[in-house]
C-alpha cells in the first residue's frame, strides 16, 4: 500500500470518527435519559388523574370547584438572565445567572367573572419593603403580602374581608399571588423539589388552597357595592337584558341565562388600566373531548397567560382563512375537522370580524371584544355568533365521544 493512499485511508478514519464518536455520545446520552424522560411523563399523567384532571405533557386542567390548571416551566436559564424574582419570592436573596435553570410548578384556578379591580397582589420580599402597597388594616397580611390595584379603595375592602384566611396560607408556606382573573401558588425553586408530582398530596393541597382562596375572593367581591361605573352598566344592561332573554346579576355586574339553548355569561374584564374589554362566555352541556386549543393568533390569553398547552397534533383545515387566522392544536385531528364544519368555520369568520380574541378548549367558547358593550344590536350579534359556533360544532360531540372512547380501548 502506497503512502498516498495510507494518508487516505488515515483521513477518511478521523472524518468518519469525528461523525460516530458525537453520534455515539448522543445517542447513549438519549439511551441513558429516554427512559427517565418517559418515566417522569407517566408519572405526570397518573398525578394528573389521581387528581381527576386532565393532561399533556406540560399541563394538567380540569375542575374543582373552579376551572383549575397545573402547569411547569423553566426559568433562569438564559445565559445573564438573573432570576431575583424566583429568589426574592422563595426567600432566597442571592442573585442566580448562567444556564443553572430550575423548573417551578404553578397551580391555577380561574376566576369566573374577573373581578375588574385591576388587582395585582404578590408575596412581599425584602427588595420589594420600599415599594408602595395598598395597607388593608391587617398586619399579618400587610407583612405577608404587597397589593395593587387600579381600583385601591374596593380592592383595600376586598382583602381587608379575607385578610385573616390568606395571612394563614402565606404562614403555612405558600407562595401566593392572585390578579382579577386567577389565584395561584408557586412551587419549587431549589434542586430537590422540582417535582411535586411526585407527590400528589402537595398537588392536591395547592388546588385545595387556590380553590378555597379563589371561591372566598368571589365571595366577598360579591359583597361590595357596585362602584359608580358599574352601576352606570348595570343600568344599561337592565334595558337591554330582557329582550335578549338574559337577566343581569347586579353582584357581577354581569348578563347570565339561556341563550339559544346554551348557557351564557357576559362579563367585564380589565385588561390594564383604563383598558376593558367584554367577554362571552359559553359552556356547552357535551363538550368534544379531543384535548382541543384553538386561539386566535397574536391574541394574549389574559384567563391563563403561561397557558402550559403543547401542541399534540396540528389540524390541517385545508381553509386558508381559518388557518391564517388560528392556531390549533388537538389529539384527534380527525374529529376536530369534522366539529370544524362549514357552520363553524362561518361562525368563526364572524366572530374574527369583531373579536379581538376567541378562544375555544373542548366545551368552553370565548369571545373577547374591546371595550364596555351596551349596544343591544351588538351584542345579540356576537351571541348569535357565539352559539352558533358551539352549537355547531358540538352538534354532533356525542358521537365523536363515543368514538373517542372505542379507539382508546
Amino acid at each position: 500500500m502506497d503512502s498516498d493512499t495510507s494518508s487516505l485511508l488515515i483521513l477518511v478514519a478521523i472524518i468518519a470518527a469525528a461523525i460516530l464518536v458525537p453520534l455515539i455520545l448522543i445517542g447513549t446520552v438519549v439511551l441513558i435519559f429516554l427512559p427517565v424522560v418517559r418515566r417522569r411523563r407517566q408519572q405526570w399523567q397518573t398525578t394528573a388523574a389521581s387528581l381527576g384532571l386532565q393532561s399533556d405533557p406540560m399541563c394538567m386542567y380540569g375542575f374543582r370547584g373552579l376551572p383549575v390548571r397545573i402547569f411547569w416551566n423553566i426559568e433562569g436559564q438564559r445565559t445573564g438572565q438573573l432570576d431575583w424574582e424566583g429568589a426574592a419570592l422563595l426567600g432566597r436573596h442571592d442573585m442566580r445567572g448562567g444556564r443553572a435553570g430550575l423548573r417551578y410548578t404553578y397551580c391555577r384556578a380561574l376566576l369566573e367573572p374577573p373581578l375588574h379591580l385591576g388587582l395585582n397582589l404578590t408575596p412581599l420580599y425584602k427588595a420589594a419593603l420600599s415599594v408602595t402597597s395598598i395597607p388593608t388594616g391587617h398586619s399579618a397580611f400587610d407583612a405577608a403580602f404587597m397589593l395593587d390595584a387600579n381600583e385601591s379603595s374596593q380592592a383595600q375592602t376586598l382583602l381587608s374581608l379575607v385578610a385573616n384566611e390568606f395571612a394563614l396560607v402565606a404562614q403555612n408556606g405558600w407562595k401566593l399571588s392572585a390578579t382579577d382573573q386567577h389565584v395561584q401558588v408557586r412551587l419549587g425553586g431549589d434542586y430537590n423539589s422540582q417535582f411535586p408530582e411526585r407527590d400528589p398530596v402537595v398537588l392536591s393541597t395547592a388546588l385545595d388552597t387556590i380553590v378555597h382562596c379563589g371561591q372566598r375572593l368571589l365571595e366577598a367581591r360579591r359583597t361590595l357595592p357596585p362602584a359608580d361605573w358599574e352601576q352606570n352598566v348595570i343600568a344599561a344592561w337592565e334595558g337591554i337584558a330582557p329582550g335578549l332573554g338574559l337577566s343581569v346579576d347586579r353582584t357581577q355586574t354581569m348578563l347570565a341565562g339561556a341563550y339559544a339553548g346554551l348557557r351564557i355569561q357576559v362579563y367585564l374584564d380589565l385588561v390594564q388600566r383604563q383598558e376593558w374589554r367584554t367577554v362571552f362566555s359559553v359552556k356547552s352541556p357535551e363538550p368534544l373531548a379531543a384535548n382541543l386549543s384553538l386561539t386566535r393568533k397574536g391574541a394574549v390569553n389574559r384567563n391563563w397567560l403561561l397557558r402550559g398547552r403543547q401542541v399534540v397534533e396540528q389540524v390541517a383545515l385545508s381553509d386558508p382563512i381559518i388557518e391564517q387566522t388560528f392556531e390549533v392544536s388537538a389529539k384527534q385531528a380527525a374529529i376536530v375537522a369534522q366539529a370544524l364544519n362549514p357552520q363553524a368555520r362561518q361562525c368563526l369568520q364572524r366572530l374574527c370580524k369583531e373579536a379581538t380574541d376567541v378562544l375555544i378548549e373542548d366545551g368552553l367558547f370565548e369571545a373577547s371584544l374591546p371595550g364596555v358593550l351596551g349596544d343591544a344590536g351588538k351584542l345579540r350579534e356576537v351571541l348569535d355568533a357565539i352559539t352558533g359556533l358551539a352549537s355547531a360544532m358540538t352538534a354532533n360531540a356525542s358521537a365523536a365521544n363515543q368514538f373517542l372512547r372505542q379507539t382508546a380501548h
